[in-house]
C-alpha cells in the first residue's frame, strides 16, 4: 500500500487550534475527517518545532559527486555523440559505479538529453553565403510571385522500401519476423523526374532502366514535358537544382533558345525546394501499396502522383516566404524544412 499524502499546513493549523480550544484528539479527527494519528503528529510537531511545515527530507544520497557531474557534462559537451557505456566506463575509472539511468538523469538536469540528429546536407561557408544571398534577393517575393514558378526535381523510387521507423513489440522479441523490417541489398529502383506548381502536379518522366541523366536526355525530357507544362500551369519561371546535367552547355543553350527564365538555385538547398516534401509524401504512399514488381511500382507512382491534390501543392507554395525567412534567420544555415 502506498504512502498517504501529508497534511497541508492549513490542516495542521486547524488541528492545533482545535486542540488548544480543548477538543480531544478523537473529536478533532472526526471534525476534520482525518486519522487520530495524523492529528496527534500535527500537534506534537507544533509543540516540538513551533511550526506546521514538514522537515526537509534528506532522501537517498546521490552516488555521483559534484565533480562527477561536472565531468559528465564536460565530456558530453566536448563530444556530443558520447554514449552512456562510454560515460559509465569513464566514471568507473574514477571509482564511481552507477547505472545508465543515473547518468541519463544527470544529463537531463543539464538539458543534454539524447535525440536523433537531423540529417542535413553539408554546407560550406561559400554555400551558406550563396543561400543567404538567394534568400535576401527573394525576400520580397509573395506567394503570388512563387506561384509563377514551376518547381522540378529528380528522385529515386525503390520497390522494397519501408518507411517504418518504430515498432511496438514485447520485450525479447526484437528479432521475431513479425517485428522486423525486411531489407534488400540492391532493390529494383527507378529514377523519376517531376514538376509541380500552385496549380497542382505537372509532368512525370521515368528514366529508362540502367540509364543515368545526362545533358542530352535532360534536353529531350524538357522538350517533351517542360514547354507544355509551363503553358498549362501559367508559369513564367522554371526551377531546377544545380545537378551537373542541369548545368551542361546543351541544357543552357536549350533554355536560352526557348527563352525560359530559370531561377538561379543555391547548391545543397533541398530545404528551399518544396518538391522535396512532395517526394516524401509520395514515397510514403507508394510504400503503403507494397509493390511486388517493377510494373506495380510504376503504377503505384503514377496513381500516387495523379492523386496529389491541388490544395496540397498550394500549401507547399504558401510555405516559400517562410522558408526564405528561415534561411535568413539562420544566416544561410540549415532550416527546419
Amino acid at each position: 500500500m502506498g504512502r498517504k499524502l501529508s497534511l497541508t499546513d492549513i490542516q495542521r493549523a486547524q488541528a492545533v487550534t482545535l486542540k488548544e480550544e480543548g477538543y480531544s484528539i478523537r473529536n478533532i479527527a472526526r471534525r476534520l475527517r482525518m486519522s487520530k494519528t495524523a492529528v496527534h503528529n500535527a500537534v506534537l510537531k507544533f509543540n516540538t518545532d513551533g511550526n506546521f511545515r514538514d522537515r526537509k527530507r534528506s532522501g537517498r544520497p546521490r552516488k555521483t559527486t559534484q565533480r562527477d557531474n561536472h565531468l559528465i557534462k564536460r565530456v558530453v559537451q566536448r563530444s556530443l555523440c558520447s554514449s552512456l557505456p562510454k560515460l559509465l566506463a569513464l566514471l568507473l575509472q574514477k571509482g564511481t559505479k552507477v547505472s545508465k539511468m543515473t547518468i541519463s538523469r544527470r544529463l537531463s538536469g543539464y538539458a543534454l538529453k539524447s535525440y536523433k540528429p537531423a540529417r542535413k546536407p553539408l554546407l560550406t561557408k561559400t554555400m551558406k553565403t550563396k543561400r543567404l544571398a538567394f534568400a535576401m534577393e527573394h525576400r520580397s517575393w509573395t506567394v503570388a510571385d512563387w506561384s509563377r514558378v514551376l518547381f522540378s526535381d529528380e528522385s529515386m523510387f525503390e520497390q522494397f522500401t519501408s518507411r517504418q521507423r518504430f515498432v511496438r513489440r514485447p520485450v525479447g522479441k526484437r528479432f521475431d519476423e513479425r517485428f522486423t523490417v525486411p531489407t534488400m541489398k540492391h532493390p529494383p529502383s527507378i529514377m523519376v523526374w517531376g514538376a509541380f506548381s500552385s496549380c497542382g502536379t505537372a509532368g512525370l518522366y521515368f528514366l529508362p532502366k540502367g540509364q543515368t541523366m545526362n545533358g542530352q536526355r535532360y534536353v529531350k525530357l524538357l522538350e517533351e514535358k517542360l514547354l507544355l507544362q509551363m503553358e498549362v500551369h501559367k508559369c513564367s519561371i522554371f526551377m531546377q537544382d544545380g545537378a551537373p546535367c542541369h548545368r551542361s552547355k546543351l541544357v543552357s543553350d536549350f533554355l536560352k533558345k526557348k527563352k525560359i527564365r530559370v531561377l538561379t538555385w543555391p547548391g545543397n538547398s533541398p530545404d528551399l525546394n518544396p518538391i522535396e516534401n512532395l517526394w516524401r509524401q509520395m514515397k510514403d504512399q507508394v510504400a503503403k501499396r507494397q509493390p511486388s514488381n517493377m510494373n506495380e511500382l510504376l503504377n503505384a507512382i503514377k496513381l500516387t502522383w495523379i492523386n496529389i491534390s491541388k490544395e496540397y501543392c498550394q500549401t507547399l507554395i504558401d510555405s516559400m516566404p517562410h522558408r526564405v525567412e528561415q534561411v535568413i534567420a539562420s544566416r544561410g544555415g540549415h532550416t527546419k524544412y
